[in-house]
This record gives structure tokens, sequence and C-alpha cells, in this order.
């Protein structure tokens, strides 16, 4: 449950860095209403998830503060593998449909300890001790 919590409080932190400004600076810089501003910041929380992932280890800013990290299968962090995992993480957000592959998320979290993105990705995240002691 608290690695639960954690994972729920990195995307938190990620978010309040990537999203929120993202919302905001599209909507009053650029002039975007909400739904589209909502749509680009998806996007743009996506490409930060597959690059930060990428170039920092496994580790987004949210992730580093809440002393966790993401671990491939293949050992492998380079942009494109991290990018099969982080694309999935699109399909939250699909209008009406989303709903559905966030709880199809969670049901799998409680049953497998795995989110759906991670399952898609050859993914699963560790805490940073985890990590040190060997799993």
């Amino acid at each position: 449950m608290a690695k639960a919590l954690l994972r729920v409080l990195a995307f938190i932190i990620d978010a309040i860095l990537i999203y929120f400004p993202s919302i905001l600076l599209l909507q009053v810089v650029f002039g975007l209403e909400f739904k589209m501003a909502d749509i680009v910041a998806q996007l743009f929380m996506v490409l930060y998830f597959a690059i930060a992932g990428s170039a920092f280890g496994g580790k987004t800013v949210g992730k580093f503060f809440s002393k966790q990290r993401t671990v491939y299968m293949h050992d492998h962090n380079d942009l494109a593998i991290v990018g099969l995992r982080e694309f999935p993480k699109m399909l939250y957000f699909i209008p009406h449909f989303g709903f559905v592959f966030t709880l199809l998320s969670v049901g799998l979290f409680i049953w497998k300890k795995t989110t759906l993105h991670d399952w898609i990705g050859g993914s699963h995240v560790l805490m940073d001790v985890q990590e040190k002691v060997g799993g």
C-alpha cells in the first residue's frame, strides 16, 4: 500500500511541475481552450515521462523525491524502450474510455502488483532501497 501511495505522490509531483503549468501557459499565452490545452498538456506529460525516464535512469523528478525508479525487463532504458512504456499512458486520457483503462490499471495493480502501462512496457517500479539490496 505504501508503494502505491508513493507512486501516486510521484505522479502528483510531476503533474505539479509539468501538467498544471502547461495548462496555464497554453491557455494564457497561446489562448487555447481548456479541452485542447488539457490534451496538449497530457502529451507533454507523456513526453516528459519518456525523456526523463530515459535520460535519468528511470527517474522523473517525482520518482527522485519518492525514492523510486523504473526498471525494464531487458535492462535498457533508451528512449524507444521507455516510450513503449509511456505511450500506453495515453489510454488513460481517452475521453469517456480513459476511466475504463484507469480502472483496469488499478485492478491489475491490486491483482498482479503492476500497472497497465508497466505490463505493456515490460517494466516495473522499484523503491531505491529494493534496488540496493537486490530486490
